[in-house]
Order: C-alpha cells, then structure tokens, then sequence
C-alpha cells in the first residue's frame, strides 16, 4: 500500500511539474532559465541547500556507535527527505501561482497533503468492507 501511495504522489508531481513547465515556457520567452526567480535556478538551490543538509546526517550515521542514534539519525533522514519533497513541491506551487496555473496548484496542494497527512491504510479485508460500505451509503448487500 506504501508503495501505491508514493507511486500516486510521484505521478501527481510529475503531472504539475508537466502542467508547470508548459505554462512557465510560455511566461519566460526570453528569460535564460537560470537566471535567479526561474524554478531551475530556485530548483537547484533548494536541492544543493538540501544535498549539504542530507550529507551531514549521513555523515553522523556513519559515525554513530549504537543503534539507539542510528535510529534516530535514519528518522531524521526519513524526516529530511519527506521534507525535501514538500520543499520542492511548495516551490513548484509558488511558481505555478505566479504563472497562474491553477490546475498545477490544486494537484501540488494535494501531494503536499499527502505528503504531510498520509492516508490510513487499511490492514485487512474487514476494514476494506466497511470502507467499500461506507462508501456505497452503509447500504449492506446481504
């Protein structure tokens, strides 16, 4: 069930990378997109800010001397990384606002909450039949 989620977000930040970059290609005819202001350049500043963050945690991984720090240093990565993720989509989203895309927007704002809110997975065949039912109006087909 991970794996389906996470496929979902990635296919949801894909499709308004897609949305965001057709409408931005329009926006900055003329503008090299390195430039400070254009998303490849805040895109790579965020990502090397991040990266330096990322390499000092691996760093204290590597040098930890007991599970209990290693522990917490590989949530702290679980945590950097999930945080990094919504780093970017939130600069996706500021730019798909300056360009007006509000198809773009509305699906980044969902990846964030998904990122930020997982949905419940459900465990077993008994609750999978009382969400189907509940989503059919508590009708029951006995």
């Amino acid at each position: 069930m991970i794996q389906i989620r996470l496929f979902l977000i990635f296919l949801l930040i894909t499709i308004a990378g897609v949305l965001l970059a057709s409408d931005l290609g329009s926006h900055t005819s003329g503008t090299p997109a390195d430039q400070p202001g254009t998303l490849k350049h805040d895109m790579t500043v965020l990502l090397e800010t991040r990266h330096a963050s990322l390499t000092e945690l691996n760093t204290r991984l590597e040098a930890a001397s007991n599970e209990v720090v290693m522990l917490e240093i590989l949530q702290a990565i679980k945590d950097h990384k999930i945080g990094t993720e919504v780093a970017i989509l939130r600069l996706q989203k500021r730019h798909a606002e300056l360009a007006g895309n509000q198809e773009a927007v509305t699906l980044i704002d969902t990846a964030i909450e998904h990122l930020l809110e997982p949905p419940a997975v459900l465990g077993n065949a008994e609750a999978r039949a009382a969400s189907a039912q509940r989503k059919a109006g508590g009708k029951s087909h006995d």
